[in-house]
């Protein structure tokens, strides 16, 4: 299906991954690696070349036995989970957790169960059902345009080939893995390809075995404001500077004295951290210790990672202490991959008192995420972000492809504005209040907003707290909430051949009115008062009286003259009383 719209430049091995069944395309890994005999291979499926140490072949039967204790509870759990009264919705609702499911969670999930559970912690199912199709017309699309196929193909070479699952070149996982990555640098144009996601999408392939849940599940890590990944891989890395930033704040405030030792090694966080944070610890804490923490981190997000960088550095504080520069870099990158020195559940317990301790120096979450660490579009026909405006409540924007047309919206939307190609690129309103702008210049817009109680509430499935189909809170909202309400407008526009959408917003939006001939909000979509109402001023949230129809004057006064009247009555009252 995809053979007649490929890149030419990419031709010679994109069907390899295209047809992973046609004969001479798989690759056997004994021809390129010496991993050869199955006892080498661990719990998880992992192999080791050098084979399993005594201390590593006793956690495994550990984590083996804890696994096999557990399951008659965890199928329980989640034993027709699709129903609405199931124990699993009852225990993990709107996007949070009960007490026992997060004390489940952090006794780690048994590794048969995590398939299921790690999709139904990010709402795979509904995302995907709300876009149907999508994966395949933005892996056409990628086959055809995407400039990262051949990054990807590179990275894929090397993305967990020490596995049973990706042990074969182009074979089946490795095949999915590349069209997954493919689909989402088209999706997110944005952030496109980068290195390092590689390993975030072969996870989820290693226990999601269909690719297009593991695709949504990679845009769920990425876009969900839980975890925030678009911000750490969008270009200059804003989101990862802001974490190595509020890292060194917890160093600095918690760990006094090993700030001071790294400072005087010239031990950088970006030389220890960076796959911390980009990667969640994937090869860099022995993979028992990491598949518990990405549960924990599935369930949490991103305070997980601030709370288990804390924590390394404190149990091993000490033995730092004793070491240069060269020698905690080998520890952080080589040492602690191999051996953590401490068992995994007496990591998770000193995890628990970090997390703790982190909440109560309030110090357990980042700054708010700036504005351009935000995903501004999401693919042609994408489902939306959660966003979190400056008060940290969430605000979901709207699919293109499931936009209310004009005779369903809201009866409560007005004053209604019409788009005619006569006026200049301006909305002129039908009607409006005589002290309100006759004109309102707007840019155009990718993606309207909507309410979160007349749209997100309603929609099915919608969790808090995890992505959904959701709509952008503008800046300019969330810089002027709160001030003066101007009616909800609703607009058309047209995009591309297809047919016109009406955007619907209902935001509180305060128009700064000044001296000069325009004022503009900083940030699309852009308000400007026209040039003929230049020289209204608003007065404690007041409008000149010049501009007020009689009506809305006589009101006024009327107004005042009763609140006199009543205050002097009051007086009055009080006098006799005394």
């Amino acid at each position: 299906m995809f053979e007649n719209n490929v890149k030419p430049d990419v031709e010679n091995f994109i069907d390899k991954y295209i047809n992973p069944k046609a004969s001479g395309n798989r690759v056997n890994i004994s021809d390129d690696l010496e991993i050869n005999d199955s006892e080498n291979r661990d719990y998880y499926g992992f192999y080791h070349p050098n084979g399993l140490t005594k201390k590593e072949r006793i956690v495994e039967s550990k984590y083996r036995k804890n696994d096999i204790r557990r399951v008659d509870k965890w199928l329980k759990m989640i034993s027709r989970w699709e129903e609405v009264d199931s124990l699993w919705h009852r225990m993990y609702r709107n996007g949070r957790a009960s007490e026992k499911l997060t004390r489940r969670i952090f006794k780690g999930i048994p590794d048969r169960f995590r398939m299921t559970v790690w999709p139904l912690l990010l709402c795979v199912t509904d995302i995907k059902n709300k876009n149907k199709d999508i994966y395949t017309k933005m892996l056409q699309q990628a086959l055809s345009s995407s400039g990262s196929l051949n990054q990807i193909d590179l990275d894929v070479n090397r993305t967990f080939r020490n596995t049973v699952y990706f042990r074969d070149r182009y074979g089946p996982r490795q095949c999915a893995l590349f069209r997954v990555l493919a689909a989402y640098s088209v999706y997110n144009s944005e952030v496109g390809y980068c290195q390092g996601m590689s390993e975030l999408a072969g996870l989820f392939l290693i226990y999601i075995e269909d690719e297009e849940d593991a695709f949504w599940a990679l845009n769920q890590l990425m876009t969900s404001y839980r975890y925030n990944m678009h911000s750490v891989y969008v270009a200059d890395f804003p989101g990862l500077k802001r974490l190595f930033t509020h890292h060194e704040r917890i160093v600095r405030k918690l760990l006094p004295i090993l700030d001071k030792h790294f400072t005087k090694h010239d031990m950088l966080t970006s030389t220890y951290a960076l796959k911390w944070y980009m990667q969640c610890f994937l090869d860099r804490l022995p993979v028992t210790l990491v598949l518990r923490l990405w549960d924990i981190y599935l369930l949490e997000g991103e305070k997980l990672l601030l709370a288990m960088a804390y924590n390394i550095l404190k149990m091993h504080s000490k033995r730092l202490l004793r070491m240069d520069q060269m020698q905690m870099t080998s520890f952080f990158q080589d040492e602690l991959v191999k051996d953590f020195l401490f068992d995994d559940d007496d990591v998770i317990d000193s995890l628990k008192d970090c997390l703790e301790l982190l909440h109560k120096n309030k110090l357990d979450t980042p700054p708010p995420l700036a504005s351009d660490m935000l995903p501004k579009r999401l693919g042609q026909f994408n489902s939306d972000p959660v966003w979190r405006n400056r008060n940290g409540t969430l605000v979901p924007k709207t699919k293109i492809g499931t936009l209310k047309s004009p005779t369903e919206s809201p009866p409560h939307i007005k004053p209604q504005l019409t788009d005619n190609s006569s006026s200049n690129g301006k909305l002129r309103a039908r009607f409006s209040p005589t002290y309100l702008p006759k004109t309102l210049s707007v840019t155009p817009i990718t993606l309207g907003s909507v309410s979160v109680s007349s749209i997100a509430s309603k929609s099915p499935g919608y969790s808090p707290g995890l992505a959904t189909s959701a709509s952008i809170l503008t800046a300019a909202a969330m810089k002027n909430s709160g001030r003066l309400y101007v009616p909800a407008v609703r607009s058309s526009q047209t995009y591309g051949n297809g047919p016109n959408y009406t955007f619907m917003s209902n935001q509180k939006i305060k128009l700064d009115h000044t001296s000069s001939s325009k004022s503009e909000a900083p940030y699309s979509p852009s308000f400007s008062v026209d040039e003929s109402i230049s020289s209204s001023v608003l007065t404690n949230n007041v409008p000149s009286i010049q501009h007020q129809s009689p009506v809305i004057l006589l009101n006024f006064i009327l107004r005042n003259f009763v609140i006199s009247m009543l205050f002097t009555m009051f007086k009055i009252n009080k006098l006799n009383l005394c």
